[in-house]
């Protein structure tokens, strides 16, 4: 009975049509595979002849085939499978081992922020995880690079902020939780209502107590004091929230990076240190402009919990 071929069969053959000038897409339509996997055999080719031999003899798996792709160095290949003990070669250790201190071009924030066609573009180069999902996962292997690119970027966008007149805009990097240091609660934004929405706030609040006064009540007054209640709300809602140049005068805006590696601003926070007493004379003031209900509302906002930390 004729036995089935090895898989590391497959991967020499893909390999040496590779050698005489096939190209991936060539040999896909030949095998009747998708390019991806092409590549893929192609990559599990080059792996260390020792470890390919273990793969033969079924001592180690495709999941440590795949990881040993992780670096072109056969010499790392090795040392992440035989240079410790047996009881923690599983095949994701060895993938640890061999990313070491990279990061995933995919999940880490600053990677993210940073982009790889701008890290790429710079020089950087990726350790490319073919057996992602994604078509372009991959390590990160220049943590100085895409610092510094991340850096640039947030300096850049920092100075954008200063004509808003803050007393100070400060860049922050690392979005790690590791170097977070607690500021004071930033101070909430007011959003002053303009004349026009406040004369229509009051004519509804004039209609919606006369429909509360009425005897006995009906179930269309019910429903239109509730219509008026959202219109009121979505009315008081409607301004555009500013900070009062007063709070700018003390407090500044931290430019950094969100865990999801979109950008973040965090606008009106104070230094540890910072004169409290006049961070607190400044509660529940209104811009100007601001009428009476945008002061209201003001008060209601700063006397609220926080929702959210400045950080340096």
């Amino acid at each position: 009975m004729r036995l089935a071929p090895h898989p590391a069969d497959q991967f020499a053959a893909f390999y040496a049509l590779s050698l005489t000038g096939k190209t991936v897409s060539e040999i896909a339509e030949r095998f009747s595979v998708a390019p991806r996997i092409v590549e893929r055999r192609l990559k599990l080719a080059t792996v260390s002849p020792r470890l390919m031999e273990l793969f033969r003899a079924n001592a180690v798996t495709l999941d440590h085939m795949a990881a040993f792709t992780l670096t072109d160095d056969h010499g790392e290949q090795e040392a992440a499978y035989f240079d410790v003990p047996e009881h923690d070669r599983q095949a994701y250790r060895v993938k640890q081992r061999l990313i070491g201190g990279r990061v995933n071009s995919q999940t880490n924030a600053t990677a993210k922020f940073v982009g790889l066609d701008a890290y790429r573009a710079a020089g950087g180069a990726v350790s490319q995880d073919l057996f992602a999902q994604a078509d372009d996962a991959g390590f990160i292997t220049d943590l100085t690079l895409l610092e510094r690119l991340a850096s640039e970027a947030l300096e850049a966008e920092a100075r954008a902020l200063e004509p808003e007149g803050w007393a100070w805009v400060r860049p922050r990097c690392a979005s790690t939780t590791a170097c977070r240091k607690p500021m004071a609660e930033p101070i909430p934004p007011v959003a002053p209502v303009s004349a026009e929405a406040l004369a229509r706030i009051e004519e509804l609040t004039a209609e919606m107590r006369e429909l509360e006064e009425l005897d006995p009540q009906t179930e269309q007054a019910a429903e239109r004091v509730s219509q008026i209640e959202d219109l009121i709300y979505d009315l008081e809602s409607s301004g555009v929230e500013v900070y009062a140049p007063e709070v700018k005068a003390i407090t500044g805006a931290i430019v950094t990076i969100g865990d999801d590696g979109a950008l973040r601003i965090e606008r009106g926070c104070a230094k540890p240190g910072a004169d409290t007493k006049a961070l607190r004379k400044l509660d529940g003031k209104a811009t100007e402009g601001g009428a009476s209900i945008a002061r209201e509302r003001t008060k209601k906002a700063v006397g609220a919990s926080p929702t959210s930390w400045c950080w340096t």
